[in-house]
């Protein structure tokens, strides 16, 4: 009985551990094909930098066509002035990055994607397995259960830093 009480504890424990992943998406996060407001820092910093020349593909203009712009279009104009811009500051460059981070998911639907030494370390993984086997019958005459749940946590608290936890939960 105590062999079936375990397996039904780490049979719980895995099948509730999974949907934990599928919350990590944001509902709240900014669609990419929403209009930008052109209210916000970013769409004027951008139309600030394409009026005064600093990006070479698109100019002023482009804000003043009458229809609003998306936050994937918007990206096109990150793109331009990260990749081709001209006479950048370094508070310029300071503005861009902020920029970029708020715009990294259309960046990356658009094909941009940060150098391998800039990507970052989730600050959380979680990871582990399951296991469970079953017999029944068999020659020995009588049932075997088998069950393993292993669960990991690592924590980067910075780039050269990380605290790492297992657990192994085990029942014959």
């Amino acid at each position: 009985m105590k062999k079936w009480w375990a397996f039904l504890f780490v049979l719980f424990c895995f099948l509730f551990a999974q949907p934990a992943g599928a919350g990590a998406y944001n509902v709240f996060a900014p669609n990419s094909f929403d209009t930008a407001g052109t209210n916000t820092w970013e769409y004027k910093e951008l139309e600030r930098m394409c009026r005064e020349g600093k990006s070479p593909k698109y100019d002023a203009s482009y804000f003043e066509h009458g229809e609003r712009l998306s936050r994937y279009e918007l990206a096109g104009v990150l793109i331009d002035i990260m990749d081709h811009g001209q006479d950048l500051s370094n508070a310029d460059w300071t503005v861009l990055n902020k920029i970029r981070r708020s715009y990294r998911r259309e960046l990356e639907a658009r094909g941009w994607h940060l150098a391998p030494q800039e990507k970052k370390k989730p600050i959380l993984e979680i990871h582990g397995d399951l296991r469970v086997r079953h017999q029944s019958g068999g020659n020995s005459g009588g049932s075997d259960d088998d069950a393993r749940a292993r669960v990991g946590f690592t924590y980067h608290v910075n780039d050269h830093t990380s605290i790492q936890a297992d657990h192994v939960e085990e029942s014959d």
